[in-house]
């Protein structure tokens, strides 16, 4: 099994994700601009966010929706992807994660040149190109 070399990382407005390395926990924190929170995504892929998010929750902030079946939950700010190995370590997402994340995954347009991305856990699996492979 193959892993990304960095976390795949997403800010607010941004069309594509990124592959970055965030090897220490300062570097994860600074990242997301304070203490991390863990939301379990599905097939082991967790997103990490700022615990206090909604504090500056804005509609220039979004930059993930997640859709559970009628059950919605927005991201505001930077967050990243992981998944954990067996010692309980966040580390980087395998490459059929990234396959699962794609094809669940759609661009949401807030105007010309800012997007969000959705992510329909429950979707027939798609084609899509937001992820870089």
């Amino acid at each position: 099994m193959s892993y990304l070399q960095g976390f795949l990382t997403i800010r607010p407005g941004a069309m594509t994700f990124n592959d970055w390395p965030l090897p220490t926990l300062e570097r994860r924190e600074f990242f997301v601009g304070g203490h991390l929170e863990r939301l379990e995504l599905a097939e082991g892929i967790d997103i990490w966010i700022n615990e206090e998010q909604y504090e500056k929750a804005s509609v220039d902030n979004l930059s993930l929706v997640i859709q559970n079946g009628e059950k919605k939950r927005l991201i505001f700010g930077n967050a990243f992807f992981a998944t954990t190995d067996k010692l309980g370590n966040c580390i980087s997402m395998s490459n059929e994660q990234v396959d699962w994340l794609r094809a669940h995954l759609l661009t949401g347009v807030r105007n010309e040149a800012e997007f969000y991305k959705i992510i329909d856990v429950n979707a027939a699996p798609r084609a899509n190109v937001g992820v870089r492979s």
